[in-house]
């Protein structure tokens, strides 16, 4: 029998047709769906047989009970390590990171109906996945790190892709997100009332293709504009709100500013002046946050999103596995069993964390975390499998502008580094942080073209874009920084464009452009066309 979990218990149920496989999460009774031994092991083997059988399209994923998936089995692995066996918590996480590779490399979409809460493991599973949808009971966050661990699975890569500086926030604080949140700051791909789900699901089993430009259609037709909440960092306001409510400040624009800074210390010496500047409650949260969490923690996370801008995701969770195996050995410190202790069994919730402050951190403790545990035996690196499926496109901090109805790109400013490719409708555009910038020339049919004249597409182009239904233009545009500094303070700089090809036209385009807009730094929210975008972004450059 397996640790965590026997093979009587069900954790992973198929339903579905032969077309259409739903796989379902069913560990819910007292555990949160979080994922087992045997919940890997299992998705793993289903996942992989529906990726190699004739005949199946795609596959859904779900979940049964109030929460998604949440967490990891924590108190498996404490239990198994205080008896020995420190190597349990590595080889479930091994297996649990060979999976959210699985997904994200799998050559059928994969659609997940996130309707509940979604953290930690959980976040790991589903990131990966071509299309998230989260529903008004969603709940996402990575709280791992009051908790001893920091932000994993993968949290590196797909947290470093968020607006900004927003995945430091989320990562350092533990925030909680709702599901309108993660639609606007691009965790999730749709958003969808809960109540709509099951006709959604209905109408996805009668889909006889794995055509994401069918699927997305059909999901498409069940999503719903979102409603920020008033906290929200990714609501606009008009002047005389923002004066009123918040001090010609928005939130966004504090995260990037405070987020930006090179160390724990200096966020936290910027969340502190904004206190003194008299804003918002939130920061005095966020500050209580950071000061009650494991202070290695906190700074491991940081060096790991910020290498994880530079990665791509195999690098990611190659690094990631190794900074956990010391966690679980407790090569240097032993936070995540005082964490799990102090929050989970004991429940005293009053962890004593070993250092104490921040400043005792050095960065040669830090720097142990990166290296491979030759020394001990029972211990090997992560070995991910060579995939050449799909894979699917990285968040991208902003996107989805139909180029077709803003054609004046030469609007923008002369000093942004542009990049204007021809590309297939259901190409990911390139993501400009995984690999370096500027990209070299290309001779290949994907190589850049005038950006004065974006319409000026090939004949071939052009046959191709007709023969795919719904899609518009195949020109996708990319601005990026000539830089990856990881200290950008809050300047649009900061921020990258990616204009990938709708699916299907929206029904209001430019309302849609100025909300993914707003992704970039919180000073856009007013920009109404793509010439008011030139103004407002060349002025912060």
């Amino acid at each position: 029998m397996a640790p965590g979990g026997s093979d009587n218990d069900n954790q992973v149920l198929v339903e579905g047709n032969s077309r259409v496989k739903v796989v379902v999460l069913n560990r819910h009774k007292k555990k949160y769906n979080a994922p087992s031994y045997q919940m890997v092991l299992s998705l793993t083997k289903k996942l992989k047989d529906f990726e190699t059988k004739p005949g199946v399209n795609f596959v859904i994923v779900k979940a049964i009970g109030k929460t998604f998936c949440v967490g990891g089995d924590v108190a498996a692995y404490f239990r198994y390590t205080t008896i020995g066996h420190w190597t349990f918590g590595p080889q479930v996480y091994r297996w649990q990171l060979m999976l959210n590779y699985l997904i994200a490399k799998y050559n059928k979409p994969q659609v997940f109906l996130i309707n509940g809460a979604l953290m930690g493991g959980g976040a790991g599973l589903s990131m990966n996945g071509r299309y998230k949808i989260v529903t008004e009971n969603t709940v996402f966050a990575m709280p791992e790190a009051a908790l001893g661990l920091f932000p994993d699975v993968g949290a590196s890569y797909f947290l470093s892709r968020l607006p900004g500086f927003f995945g430091e926030y989320l990562g350092l604080t533990g925030t909680r997100l709702d599901g309108a949140d993660m639609s606007a700051c691009g965790l999730a791909t749709h958003f969808v009332l809960s109540k709509d789900l099951p006709l959604l699901e209905k109408s996805l089993y009668e889909v006889d293709t794995a055509d994401p430009i069918i699927i997305q259609g059909i999901i498409a037709k069940y999503t719903q504009q979102t409603t920020l909440k008033e906290e929200s960092a990714f609501r606009s306001h008009s002047s005389s709100e923002v004066k009123k409510v918040f001090k010609d400040i928005y939130r966004l624009d504090v995260i990037n500013k405070c987020f930006s800074k090179q160390s724990v210390e200096e966020i936290l010496s910027c969340l502190e002046q904004q206190v003194i500047s008299g804003n918002e409650k939130w920061i005095t949260t966020a500050i209580k946050s950071i000061k009650t969490t494991s202070p290695i923690s906190l700074k491991l996370f940081l060096l790991s999103i910020r290498k994880g801008r530079t990665e791509d995701l195999k690098q990611c969770l190659i690094r990631e596995y190794r900074m956990i195996s010391h966690v679980f050995r407790r090569t240097v410190s032993n936070d995540f069993y005082e964490g799990v202790r102090a929050k989970i069994l004991d429940k005293d919730n009053n962890p004593k964390w070993e250092p104490t402050k921040l400043e005792l951190v050095s960065n040669e403790m830090l720097e142990k975390y990166l290296t491979k545990l030759d020394e001990d035996e029972a211990w090997e690196d992560l070995q991910l499998p060579s995939q050449h499926g799909h894979t699917n496109p990285p968040i991208a901090k902003l996107e989805l502008l139909n180029l077709s109805l803003c054609p004046n790109l030469s609007a923008l400013p002369r000093h942004c580094r542009l990049l204007c490719r021809r590309r297939h409708p259901l190409l990911p555009a390139q993501d400009p942080l995984a690999s370096p910038w500027p990209p070299e020339p290309s001779s290949d049919s994907r190589s850049p073209i005038p950006l004065s004249s974006p319409s000026s597409l090939d004949p071939q182009l052009q046959e191709q874009k007709t023969s795919v239904a719904s899609s518009p233009s195949s020109t996708s545009l990319v601005i990026a920084p000539p830089s990856t500094s990881s200290d950008i303070s809050s300047s649009a700089r900061s921020c990258i464009l990616s204009f990938h090809p709708l699916q299907e036209p929206p029904s209001n385009p430019i309302r849609l452009s100025v909300g993914r807009l707003r992704h970039c730094h919180s000073s856009l929210a007013a920009v109404s066309s793509l010439s008011n975008f030139s103004s407002v972004l060349e002025r912060h450059l």
